[in-house]
């Protein structure tokens, strides 16, 4: 994909990112908060919100302007995502076990 394309919105229903906030113009401190905000959401969730408008906007401008961030920065980032991953991996797979199971059962 070309980064326009990404920005353009899709003709269906699939996440895109919109209203993508001025990662590039914010100090350490502002980062940090907007991290700790999508982290607190993330928890809550079990990491669905990542597949929100804001959640993901906010993911990928940071992921977009990457070079640019601060060292410290990077490493959350990167462990958001993983955690994220991480806990809605785990939910598909009690979903498939659940599934299963009601599957065996009926038969």
């Amino acid at each position: 994909f070309k980064p326009e394309e990404l920005l353009a919105q899709p003709s269906d229903d699939r996440l895109w990112a919109q209203d993508l906030p001025p990662v590039d113009e914010w100090s350490v401190q502002t980062a940090g908060k907007a991290l700790d905000s999508l982290i607190g959401k993330l928890l809550k969730s079990r990491g669905k919100d990542i597949a929100e408008n804001q959640s993901f906007s906010l993911v990928f401008a940071l992921l977009q302007g990457w070079p640019r961030l601060d060292e410290e920065t990077k490493p959350r980032i990167a462990d958001l995502l993983a955690d994220a991953a991480r806990r809605l991996i785990a939910e598909v797979t009690n979903l498939k076990k659940t599934s299963s199971s009601t599957k065996q059962k009926d038969q």
